[in-house]
């Protein structure tokens, strides 16, 4: 951009369009860029006013909550990047978030002309400002702090293997990174792990059968509590329509929210999962049978009663801090519900 705002964008309920703010956002890329009124403030899915800008290489960046009679110039027509396209605001579905702030995002896969709003699919997990994004990117905030946020610039690398088909997930574990709705984490049992666990990902079919599998090696952001990475499935995946689920060796698997249709050498970003801890028998579900093994290995005064197998260790540490002791066991009641995984 830049933009600098008293608050960053969140979702919310809906909002009326507050202009209060002569903030201007710049093009984070050269490209066509195409401009979405909401002159009925329907919300329009909640973005507001939006606008679209198609790039050379096929991704397209979008903006949204711009504020009313916030373009600038006409529209469609070609940008520079950095220049001026509208007038921060808070159209849209914003919540009670005070009005100068950006809803940033990446899609890709744009074919028509003009595109739709909705068009494509997300190239990185939406949003990449506001709290959401920030904190999934490592950047912390603090409530009516002055804050200076920039639009992300395009980058293109060439990826490890060019031509296979990969996978970018992200994956939070309930009560141990991440709050989820039924048990809010508590701070103590935060992953504290320096090498981060791998993800297994498993692609399946319209009949539910395993097609592909492949190992995610990870990183983990502290801040937002998400490990993320990418697997690769090779390069002579068959082209379909598959449903990829994620896991842990010692949680439930969780399934990434939508279909995914994926070709040869396609780079499919996943919708983020939660999944659930204490899978210590690695067979998808939170029993007696688990419990059972984090007591075999639980040592804290006294040396572990029955857990002379390394391995058998590492699946009873359910928060990966290299000790089973009152910090799994604790996690893992209030995490007990004889819960299936996906």
């Amino acid at each position: 951009m830049p933009i600098t705002s008293p608050s960053i964008s969140r979702w919310g309920g809906p909002a009326t369009a507050i202009n209060q703010s002569d903030a201007q956002i710049a093009a984070t890329a050269g490209g066509k860029a195409y401009a979405y009124p909401d002159s009925a403030h329907t919300g329009q899915g909640g973005y507001g006013n939006a606008i679209m800008i198609v790039h050379s290489n096929g991704v397209a960046s979008l903006y949204a909550h711009i504020r009313d009679g916030g373009f600038i110039g006409t529209f469609p027509r070609t940008v520079g990047q950095g220049e001026a396209i509208a007038l921060a605001g808070n159209t849209g579905l914003t919540g009670a978030a005070p009005p100068v702030h950006l809803h940033f995002a990446l899609r890709q896969g744009i074919t028509a002309d003009p595109p739709g709003l909705f068009d494509g699919s997300a190239l990185r997990p939406e949003p990449l400002s506001g709290i959401v994004g920030l904190q999934r990117y490592g950047v912390s905030y603090r409530d009516g702090c002055q804050m200076n946020v920039s639009s992300p610039k395009l980058t293109s690398s060439a990826p490890p293997n060019p031509g296979n088909t990969r996978l970018q997930a992200e994956v939070g574990v309930c009560d141990v990174t991440i709050a989820c709705p039924e048990v809010p984490r508590d701070s103590r049992y935060r992953y504290s792990a320096n090498t981060p666990p791998n993800v297994l990902a498993q692609v399946l079919n319209s009949s539910g059968q395993i097609v592909a599998s492949t190992r995610v090696t990870i990183s983990y952001n502290p801040v937002s509590g998400i490990f993320s990475g990418v697997g690769d499935l090779g390069p002579t995946f068959p082209s379909g329509t598959y449903t990829v689920k994620l896991k842990f060796d010692n949680t439930t698997r969780g399934t990434a929210p939508g279909f995914y249709s994926i070709a040869a050498g396609d780079n499919i970003v996943l919708q983020s999962v939660q999944v659930r801890p204490g899978d210590a028998i690695n067979d998808n579900q939170l029993s007696i049978l688990d419990y059972n093994r984090i007591l075999d290995c639980y040592s804290d005064l006294a040396p572990a009663p029955a857990c002379s197998d390394p391995a058998k260790k590492v699946t009873a540490d359910i928060n990966w801090d290299g000790d089973v002791n009152q910090y799994d066991y604790n996690v893992f009641v209030r995490t007990l519900r004889n819960f299936a995984g996906d």
